[in-house]
């Protein structure tokens, strides 16, 4: 898949770090919500979405919650965790999730191209509709 056909979902309650993602990484199509409820509009609606980036830290839905959810519509998306508030709980909780890979806040978007490339060169099998 070239880059330009990726389609990456940022879920970030912070608009400052939703605007980067799209400033940053123009060569991807970038989709941005700003909370839980938006991602599922927009997860529920396109069948496209290649990678997601979800923040930790938003209010409303917890983001295990938002991450099952999001399984559940398809359990083959590749997800990639943000946080910003690292603790021992937070770091538990992200490694029982089975999520392709978390960053911390505040990254190095050189290292999260990297990411990218490397979960979106891997096979992507499309979920049955």
């Amino acid at each position: 898949m070239s880059k330009a056909q990726a389609k990456i979902l940022v879920v970030d309650d912070e608009e400052i770090i939703r605007e980067v993602f799209v400033t940053a990484f123009d060569e991807y199509r970038i989709i941005t919500a700003a909370n839980a409820s938006q991602a599922l509009d927009i997860l529920n609606y396109s069948n496209d979405i290649d990678l997601i980036v979800l923040d930790v830290m938003m209010p409303g839905l917890k983001w295990t919650d938002l991450l099952r959810e999001i399984k559940r519509i398809n359990p083959n998306h590749k997800v990639v965790i943000l946080t910003g508030h690292s603790s021992k709980e937070i770091s538990i909780e992200i490694a029982r999730s089975g999520i392709d890979v978390c960053i911390e806040k505040p990254f190095d978007i050189k290292n999260i191209k990297q990411v990218f490339e490397r979960l979106l060169s891997k096979p992507h099998k499309p979920h049955p509709m």
